[in-house]
């Protein structure tokens, strides 16, 4: 797709830039401000074309992990989130900025990214796990649980819903564990470990197993 003449040159500049990304390069086209995004004209002229657009997210990583390993978080975040102003679906985007985030500024400032990314692309389920591997780290084991039963909502894989088991028993929610791991056992029945835990939670709390074997 070809972009109007007057923005091909904006696009052509940030391109040029861009080709040759460095970490002080992304500084001064990006600042050091996290919260720092492309212009909307800027980005309105480069989703309008996906090559563009991939070759400049391509770039933009580059640049996020150079950053990274000068130990320049900030920079990596402002980075970042130009790359989900670009592609809002690329989730691990999301998840580094969170844990950048967490580095720098703590567990609050990782939610508030987690949950924005949330409402960008609330139908991915790799970020309702990644809000609840947050929260599991804050010890606020009832909203990983929420989190962790919304990514299994949305076809979260097997370690989704091992997870979901293992933070149920870990707030003292034993019995309610139970019929997770029983869905565990039925969905996956070559998976040894999961059956093993599933006979293990039945024998600690004194049950028989009921429909899986």
């Amino acid at each position: 797709m070809r972009i109007a003449t007057p923005v091909v040159g904006v696009v052509v500049l940030l391109f040029i830039v861009l080709v040759g990304f460095t970490s002080r390069g992304a500084s001064a086209l990006l600042q050091l401000d996290p919260a720092a995004h492309l212009t909307r004209m800027q980005v309105s002229a480069l989703i309008a074309d996906q090559t563009m657009t991939s070759t400049v997210v391509e770039q933009l990583w580059a640049a996020a992990d150079a950053a990274w390993h000068e130990g320049d978080y900030r920079e990596a975040i402002a980075i970042e989130r130009n790359i989900v102003a670009l592609d809002p679906k690329d989730t691990e985007a999301w998840e580094v900025m969170s844990w950048l985030a967490w580095t720098e500024y703590g567990d609050e400032r990782a939610v508030e990214i987690l949950q924005e990314g949330l409402k960008a692309v609330p139908e991915l389920p790799e970020l309702w796990e990644a809000l609840a591997i947050q929260h599991f780290r804050m010890k606020r084991y009832e909203d990983a649980v929420v989190m962790y039963q919304q990514a299994i909502q949305r076809g979260a894989p097997l370690n989704t819903w091992k997870m979901l088991a293992h933070v149920l028993e870990k707030s003292g929610k034993s019995t309610e564990a139970i019929p997770v791991r029983k869905e565990i056992v039925r969905r996956w029945p070559d998976d040894v470990p999961a059956r093993n835990n599933y006979h293990r939670l039945l024998a600690e709390l004194g049950q028989e197993p009921a429909g899986v074997q």
